[in-house]
């Protein structure tokens, strides 16, 4: 069994840092408990600097004639009386519509929502759907178009050839209305008769004497 014989030094000879450091106790008796006393810290009191504000006259400078009197003024003639911004106005409509109709909660509103847009077929589906403008127009006129080439395309020749197959093509199309098919032979009409020269030139065309 050993005996310590080392004595430790008595806390008066410790330095005062030293015991201060290891005593807490110590420490807020010489720091204090750590918060700052508020009445120590000295008040600083700022008031505004006052500055005289100089008065600027705006329009006592000199002009320096860049617009003219008659250049600044803008007849009322000049602006229409009601200017309409069509895009504006589309984007408006379109905004406010949004605003009222809220998005499908189902696939069933939204169904609904597309049929009446015109993107889903309407029950009961039925064949004549989309052709309303076609219920008064007769088939036959689908279908015979070479009463008009008569008047202006000659009898016999390659131009005679090449409208017989045009109007073949058009009466064998479904999906056109008689009007747009008119109008694609009326189209022919006004080109050849455009190029009539130049095909009297070429001997498609017999020249008149």
């Amino acid at each position: 069994m050993k005996v310590e014989r080392t004595q430790s030094k008595p806390a008066e000879a410790l330095p005062r840092r030293r015991r201060h450091h290891q005593d807490p106790s110590a420490q807020r008796t010489i720091f204090g408990d750590g918060v700052p006393n508020k009445k120590s810290l000295p008040r600083t009191i700022t008031r505004p600097d006052p500055r005289t504000l100089a008065r600027v006259d705006i329009f006592g400078a000199e002009c320096l004639g860049i617009f003219t009197g008659e250049s600044s003024k803008v007849s009322k003639s000049a602006v229409p009386a009601s200017s309409s911004l069509v895009v504006w106005e589309a984007a408006r409509k379109r905004e406010l519509q949004q605003c009222v109709y809220h998005p499908p909660d189902n696939s069933f509103t939204e169904m609904i929502q597309w049929t009446k847009q015109g993107k889903l077929w309407v029950f009961p589906i039925d064949n004549e759907v989309g052709l309303e403008e076609e219920k008064s127009v007769g088939f036959h006129e689908h279908v015979f178009l070479g009463h008009h080439l008569d008047g202006w395309c000659p009898q016999r020749g390659p131009i005679r050839h090449f409208m017989e197959l045009v109007c073949t093509g058009l009466s064998k199309n479904p999906y056109m209305t008689v009007e747009r098919k008119r109008a694609h032979l009326e189209w022919y009409k006004n080109y050849f008769k455009e190029k009539e020269e130049l095909l009297k030139e070429l001997g498609a065309i017999e020249a008149t004497p």
